[in-house]
């Protein structure tokens, strides 16, 4: 299994159903046997640029370890939903793990 991040921007106006949206992911990454590292809401942001009629945005990071085979399957249900404006999915590699696992440690 490989290490990855996702960072999600979600629909500023879905204030209620944000975390219900970031439920539906992580069961999308469990559902093809991930696993849910981390995860941290970032707060909302204003954007440099209008994204779909939006100016601002709920930001979501999600930690995980999945098949890279099921990466494609994320994506896809990634784009089906109305309600994520932006995502980044990144591979990391094994220096950004364990600063990662560091950083966390000392807080």
């Amino acid at each position: 299994m490989n290490f990855y991040e996702i960072i999600l921007i979600l629909n500023p106006i879905l204030e209620k159903k944000k975390k219900k949206i970031v439920k539906l992911i992580n069961n999308y990454i469990k559902k093809k046997y991930g696993e849910i590292i981390y995860q941290e809401y970032w707060g909302i942001k204003n954007f440099s640029y209008i994204i779909k009629k939006y100016n601002k945005g709920f930001y979501y990071l999600i930690e995980f370890k999945i098949l890279p085979r099921y990466i494609s399957y994320l994506k896809k249900k990634i784009k089906e939903e109305e309600n994520i404006l932006r995502y980044l999915i990144i591979k990391l590699d094994k220096i950004a793990i364990k600063y990662l696992h560091n950083k966390r440690n000392i807080k």
